[in-house]
């Protein structure tokens, strides 16, 4: 679903930020109440989903990076949600014995 088609229009607006250790997606949700949001991740992507009484609204977020998904957190603010994840290693060190 498009934002525009969903009623929200170009209100709705999703940033990702990343640093070594994490990585944060930043969604600014006008007019979404906390009952109204699911959110969900495999590891490489992030899904909003946000309805409202009037709309509905899901965006798939590409991360720049793979991510723990167990490791996430998120916050909502006055319309504005903050999720945050932690990074993986894309390769793992192989310890010999």
């Amino acid at each position: 679903i498009d934002a525009a088609d969903a009623g929200f229009g170009d209100d709705a607006h999703v940033s990702v930020y990343e640093t070594d250790e994490e990585i944060r997606v930043v969604a600014d949700l006008p007019g979404v109440d906390r009952d109204g949001l699911r959110i969900k991740c495999d590891g490489r992507h992030v899904t909003i989903s946000a309805s409202t009484s009037a709309s509905e609204y899901e965006e798939r977020i590409e991360l720049p990076g793979r991510v723990d998904e167990h490791s996430a957190s998120a916050s909502f603010n006055n319309g504005i949600l903050e999720i945050t994840l932690d990074r993986v290693d894309s390769s793992a060190n192989i310890d010999l014995s």
